[in-house]
């Protein structure tokens, strides 16, 4: 019971949860940056790239929804995570990843560090989600 106070005082205060991209603004980010971030796990790349087809498009021909890195983080400044929301043709797909931060030497940092906007050099996104939905 202590625990479970303790825990709900601390959510209160903000500190319960990690450090995060400042919960960002939603962004414009190219198909072709989503692929090229996906591209490692085939099920989803080729989920897309069969959307594409089925719907007589290009990568260029979509916008994705998702997130950039702002100013605050030094060397990501600018660069996409997700989650993404794309819509292709008559369908929008929804992806979701865990994202993991490594610093200039290749090792992961904690999501916890209050440094991590200013050691993090890189951002890597696995264990990929999605789902699709008709368009309405």
């Amino acid at each position: 019971m202590r625990f479970l106070l303790v825990a709900l005082l601390l959510i209160g205060l903000g500190l319960g949860k990690p450090l995060r991209a400042a919960e960002p603004a939603t962004n414009d980010v190219a198909l072709a940056d989503v692929l090229r971030i996906t591209q490692r796990n085939a099920a989803l790349y080729s989920s897309l790239r069969l959307q594409l087809w089925r719907a007589r498009l290009a990568s260029t021909d979509i916008v994705c929804r998702g997130h950039r890195f702002d100013g605050n983080w030094a060397q990501l400044t600018g660069k996409p995570f997700g989650p993404y929301e794309c819509p292709i043709g008559q369908r929008t797909v929804f992806i979701t990843a865990t994202q993991s931060y490594y610093d200039a030497r290749g090792r992961k940092l904690l999501a916890v560090d209050p440094a991590l906007p200013s050691k993090a050099v890189r951002i890597a996104e696995t264990n990929f989600k999605w789902r699709w939905r008709d368009a309405r």
